[in-house]
């Protein structure tokens, strides 16, 4: 796994992770506007630090869609985020042929209620054939 860190962390303290599995991760930050998502927060007991389910999640998953059902586990609410997560073997499979991808391009959002994704593989493959065409 590739990361950017410094001495001493376990993970990427920017969130750019790229596995030996050929799967891209990174994330940004999103904030909380609706203050009545954080009654769905959970309590110590019932979650994992997000920290921990990034890395292991990063470290297990094979594919984009079982790296967001690894991460989706035990989520506390307290540390929303919208992620992307490319499989690389996908597009390796794909790359200079006529096939639509499907699972290459996954996007997550998790706020304190749920976590949601969608494989945006389709619409980015639309986009960039109407861009070639331009």
């Amino acid at each position: 796994m590739i990361f950017s860190s410094y001495p001493g962390a376990l993970s990427s303290t920017d969130d750019f992770y790229l596995t030996t599995n050929n799967i891209f991760v990174m994330e940004t930050t999103i904030d909380v506007v609706d203050s009545k998502l954080f009654e769905y927060v959970k309590s110590a007991d019932k979650y994992v630090p997000n920290f921990m389910r990034v890395l292991a999640a990063t470290r297990f998953s094979k594919n984009a869609n079982e790296w967001i059902n690894n991460f989706k586990q035990l989520n506390s609410g307290t540390y929303s985020s919208q992620w992307m997560i490319i499989d690389y073997n996908i597009f390796k499979e794909i790359r200079g042929t006529d096939k639509t991808p499907k699972n290459l391009i996954y996007v997550a959002e998790q706020n304190p209620k749920e976590l949601i994704h969608h494989d945006i593989s389709d619409y980015v493959y639309k986009v960039q054939l109407f861009l070639m065409i331009e």
